[in-house]
């Protein structure tokens, strides 16, 4: 889902107000020179920015990943993955890498997970994701993937010259940014200092009073306590229901002071969550990619019903494949299943009580598409990209990423984007009605674009739906920070947990789930004994990581993995 292009003004604004208090220079002075910084950032060419930043397109390849490193050698106990999304693909992919046998079972009929590309979409040849679809400049671990897989990533930047990326249409008109810019002052103020004071917040491990009192705000509430103006709350609310994909007065209000918050000393003009990317053909790929090379390891239609513990340390599960169930007994298992779908799976292990919490209560985002067909990009008509925010029947609207990495000529898809009540509400009806319903809103923005509409192809993604992700990705509760930050990914015993909703700083990401998948690997290989290629990943993680322009505030657990798993 978005992550999302209003957070990448929001922070931009952010940043204008923060360097105009600091400096004294007039937050419309800086916002020009910040355009005009854009305008050359448009410009550059795909090979500056190669050599100028993380240099993913020379990963290494996958079969000399661990030159140097050891293989494991005989027997070997096949470490069984429950779940075949990006998280367990990753971590099997490196496993098998190392020569550990692997066990993946997926309960779905197909590898993906909540990556999924549907093809010839709407009526269309297009494609489009209909899960996680963009990956931003600083996603790391999943770019040097796509690279070492011999995939193209496609720049959605490389074709928006002289477009408005991002349009927010509220109360009936589109509100200019140096409005916006001089509306978030109040909220950076108090942002600021709230940082300041939750400073010593680690983990949940690591609580007081102050983290607390926040934590328990509502993200509406807390709006509520800041002086700003009735419309800069209603985009942060929003925003926020995109971004979580949740309803604002069901998110923690930490999930907008830490993603908002920018470290001290850091500009970032253009955000750090820009969307820039997607992989040419549908993310999918990078799966299908993955589970190819583990392919004789992958049991699809297999589930997960219960897992218990053995008295010699073992684990016995009870799997089911169609009518059929059966046992198998394991010594470590990494799992990857959302937390929405394990507290369903029968867990007789003695589990600290904050895992076990976390498993039971952690939130979920109801977070859906609705995608629609049209015969011409009429956005560009009105030198907009196509991407919009509103308080109309919509929240976000955009042209999916592979239509714009296509930018075929005489066909478009447009994606709308809902998280919270109205994720909820596209699940109702059908597409078709869900469609029709929507386009006039989308007139009052685009006039003109029902003209260029094809009727009766709507498709939708409704991943609050699916009995096998119950929702769209991870989103914090009020309270739930400080009840379970940083105990979602910790092992229990030889019980590994990978995926989105475990890593510490890409929460509802495709990065989220690669990365964790192979923090997962890695620490099998360390209890295996096969640190030469541990050390090889570190050495890979670290050249990718360290070049990364942060900007993104997170409790200071997250430097601390960043640094166990990079050896720097």
């Amino acid at each position: 889902m978005s992550k999302s292009s209003l957070m990448t003004m929001l922070r931009r604004a952010y940043g204008i107000a923060r360097i105009s208090k600091k400096t004294g220079i007039p937050s419309d002075e800086l916002l020009e020179m910040v355009r005009e910084a854009q305008s050359r950032n448009f410009r550059t060419t795909r090979r500056r920015l190669l050599q100028g930043g993380l240099g993913f397109a020379g990963a290494m390849a996958a079969s000399n990943f661990f030159k140097g490193g050891q293989r494991a050698m005989g027997q070997q106990t096949p470490i069984l993955i429950v779940g075949a999304g990006i998280a367990g693909l990753t971590a099997a992919y490196r496993l098998t890498q190392a020569g550990v046998p692997v066990n993946v079972i997926e309960a779905r009929n197909r590898v993906g997970g909540r990556i999924k590309t549907m093809a010839k979409v709407a009526g269309t040849f297009l494609s489009a994701d209909l899960g996680g679809e963009y990956i931003d400049s600083d996603h790391a671990i999943i770019r040097s993937l796509a690279a070492e897989l011999g995939l193209t990533e496609v720049d959605l930047f490389a074709n928006q010259e002289g477009l408005v990326g991002t349009g927010y249409y509220f109360g009936r008109r589109f509100v200019p940014e140096a409005e916006l810019v001089a509306d978030v002052a109040p909220v950076v103020e108090r942002i600021e200092a709230d940082l300041e004071a939750i400073d010593a917040f680690e983990d949940y491990t690591t609580v007081f009073p102050e983290v607390v009192e926040l934590d328990n705000l509502s993200i509406t509430e807390y709006l509520e306590g800041i002086e700003t103006t009735p419309l800069m709350r209603q985009i942060l609310r929003v925003t926020y229901s995109v971004l979580y994909a949740s309803d604002p007065d069901n998110q923690s209000s930490l999930n907008l002071i830490y993603f908002l918050g920018l470290d001290e000393g850091t500009f970032a003009p253009f955000g750090i969550n820009d969307e820039r990317y997607v992989i040419q053909g549908g993310n999918q790929q990078i799966t299908n990619q993955l589970a190819t090379f583990v392919s004789g390891s992958i049991e699809t239609g297999t589930a997960l019903e219960a897992i218990s513990s053995l008295s010699d340390g073992r684990y016995q599960v009870s799997l089911r494949s169609g009518h059929s169930s059966f046992d198998r007994i394991y010594e470590r298992i990494v799992i990857t299943l959302p937390f929405s779908v394990l507290r369903e799976v029968q867990i007789n292990v003695d589990l600290p009580p904050a895992k076990r919490l976390a498993i039971d209560t952690m939130g979920y985002a109801p977070g859906s598409k609705l995608i629609t067909a049209y015969r011409d990009r009429i956005w560009r008509n009105y030198g907009f990209s196509s991407d919009v925010y509103s308080d109309l029947g919509f929240q976000h609207i955009e042209e999916a990423g592979q239509s714009r990495a296509a930018l075929t000529p005489g066909v478009a898809l447009l994606t709308n984007y809902t998280g919270g009540t109205q994720g909820l509400a596209i699940g109702s009806s059908t597409a078709q009605l869900q469609a029709k319903q929507q386009l006039p809103q989308y007139e009052l923005v685009y006039p003109g674009i029902t003209n260029t509409a094809i009727f009766g192809n709507a498709v939708r993604a409704y991943w609050p739906g699916d009995i096998y992700s119950r929702g769209a990705y991870s989103s914090y509760l009020p309270g739930q920070w400080t009840q379970m930050y940083g105990v979602e990914g910790e092992r229990v015993g030889n019980l590994f947990f990978a995926g989105e909703h475990t890593s510490l700083e890409y929460q509802g990401y495709m990065e989220g789930g690669c990365e964790t998948g192979e923090i997962a690997a890695m620490e099998i290989l360390e209890d295996l004994g096969l640190q030469g290629n541990v050390e090889a990943m570190k050495v890979r993680r670290g050249s990718n990581l360290n070049n990364q322009e942060k900007v993104r505030r997170r409790p200071k657990l997250a430097e601390k993995q960043r640094k166990r798993f990079t050896g720097n």
